[in-house]
């Protein structure tokens, strides 16, 4: 698949701790359903988390050795039509990173498949939790790309012990609805980040400030 370049609201950053700054956990892959949209509609996200440039893992990775994916569903709640903005929201739904030395993370075409979702399950489950609060904001007239933020627990996975505060993470990015970026049968891209965003010395935020950053003006 092609890469494209999403440009992430910085301002979210601020709220990182000091030494987990850099730990991030990025995931791109693609998104598929039957469309078109709706409230009511399951959503499915096959993907790969990508390797560390610029940034590390908040724990132990070997991209020489292994693959690493990520499984996420979840329905659509609400979808709102502004002026200035399509605001939609999603259930809460569990996600799935997996470790995996066959590297066979194959996601085909026209979902599901031989080959996706089953081999984005397979291997090691290093890391499962929530995504909750999912908020997406859409630009109605089609000159921004979706932008997609939420709130993330980690729940389980061999691998929780190396977070920190595994309540305190968000996850954040944007969808891509250039076919290009995607394989045939599939409806998104989807270019996320997963970030520690505990307060710092005193420092506060609220979710709803933490939205605002992303909805349209």
């Amino acid at each position: 698949m092609k890469k494209m370049l999403i440009v992430i609201c910085s301002g979210l950053l601020l709220l990182s701790v000091g030494a987990s700054a850099q730990e991030q956990i990025e995931i791109y892959g693609a998104t598929y359903f039957t469309p078109p949209e709706a409230v009511g509609t399951l959503v499915t996200v096959v993907a790969h988390l990508e390797p560390p440039v610029g940034f590390s893992y908040p724990f132990p990775v070997d991209f020489s050795t292994y693959e690493y994916t990520f499984y996420f569903q979840s329905t659509i709640t609400s979808i709102i039509t502004g002026m200035f903005s399509i605001d939609i929201t999603y259930a809460d739904g569990e996600f799935f990173i997996y470790e995996d030395a066959a590297k066979n993370g194959d996601y085909g075409t026209y979902p599901p498949n031989a080959t996706s979702p089953s081999t984005f399950m397979d291997g090691t489950l290093i890391l499962k939790g929530t995504l909750f609060n999912i908020y997406r904001s859409d630009d109605p007239f089609g000159f921004l790309e979706p932008s997609i933020i939420s709130e993330c627990l980690f729940t389980g996975g061999t691998k929780l012990g190396e977070l920190v505060k595994p309540d305190e993470w968000t996850m954040h990015g944007g969808l891509s609805t250039d076919p290009e970026i995607y394989p045939e049968g599939y409806q998104q891209g989807w270019i996320t980040k997963i970030f520690f965003t505990g307060t710092v010395d005193g420092d506060s935020s609220t979710w709803g400030a933490i939205k605002s950053l992303y909805a349209a003006e």
